[in-house]
């Protein structure tokens, strides 16, 4: 796979439909590409350009419904303060558009997001002056969204993913980051329950790093967790470690090439 385009952003989020990956929204500075989404080909190994989200975004929710990718919450930066987004944007590949869909009922940013079925599904995240609990689910033929059962606890979010009618969501005790734990949303009952705690040192030969910003993805029915932050020089970490619901068992994969921290996964089936 060719490099990332040079001047590009982070805090964004990936989202493939059909043979194309897109690199959406983050914060690019003054860079004259931030008004240009990053758009990769399978077919021909290339990358190219297409038109970006209409306003600033970053740390948003993603997922792809019916061929279109939609996009939500997160927040701008304005000079020196950050803005906190309740809007949505939905974007139709084949007329390369962006066009408003409904705002969501919170102003959220760095949530986890998955799809389910035909909806997306937004969780938790960082509200204006708190740490969010709740859970909301946007519907694209309605067009509008609903409150789901909140997360019994308050997390920070390291990101999640679905598995079949459920989804996996990785996060942390708001006083013990270095405890990463896992849960699942059960989209059918609409409930949580909590697996455990996830067992980082274990797997990797002891150490004691944190899984925030890392990257969650689900490959058929395993989790996969790659990335992370290392507590010895604040670098990311290439890690991957995998998690198999029917077994409930936990193991490690090939490290990634380099160290990665506030990254993008997506699943691509080609």
């Amino acid at each position: 796979m060719p490099t990332f385009p040079p001047n590009s952003s982070f805090n964004f989020s990936c989202a493939v439909v059909g043979d194309s990956l897109y690199a959406i929204g983050g914060f690019a500075g003054l860079s004259e590409n931030a008004m240009k989404m990053p758009v990769y080909n399978l077919r021909t190994n290339m990358w190219m350009e297409a038109n970006q989200i209409k306003g600033l975004r970053e740390a948003f929710a993603c997922g792809v419904i019916g061929g279109r990718i939609y996009v939500a919450g997160g927040f701008c930066r304005q000079k020196s303060k950050e803005k906190m987004l309740r809007s949505a944007e939905m974007y139709i590949p084949e007329r390369d558009i962006w066009c408003p869909v409904a705002s969501m009922c919170q102003g959220r940013s760095c949530c986890a997001s998955a799809v389910v079925g035909d909806k997306l599904f937004v969780i938790g995240g960082y509200g204006a002056q708190t740490v969010l609990r709740t859970v909301e689910v946007y519907d694209p033929a309605e067009n509008s969204w609903e409150q789901k059962t909140s997360m019994p606890r308050m997390w920070i979010l390291a990101g999640c993913a679905s598995v079949g009618t459920k989804i996996y969501v990785v996060g942390s005790d708001i006083r013990a980051m270095d405890r990463q734990e896992l849960a699942v949303f059960d989209t059918q009952l609409d409930s949580w329950n909590k697996i455990g705690l996830i067992p980082f040192n274990e797997l990797v030969s002891g150490s004691k790093c944190s899984l925030w910003g890392c990257g969650v993805a689900s490959v058929g029915e395993q989790l996969y967790i790659a990335g992370g932050a290392s507590s010895y020089d604040g670098g990311g970490l290439n890690t991957v470690l995998v998690y198999d619901p029917g077994t409930e068992q936990w193991g490690t994969m090939r490290q990634m090439h380099s160290r990665r921290h506030c990254c993008a996964v997506v699943t691509i089936y080609h």
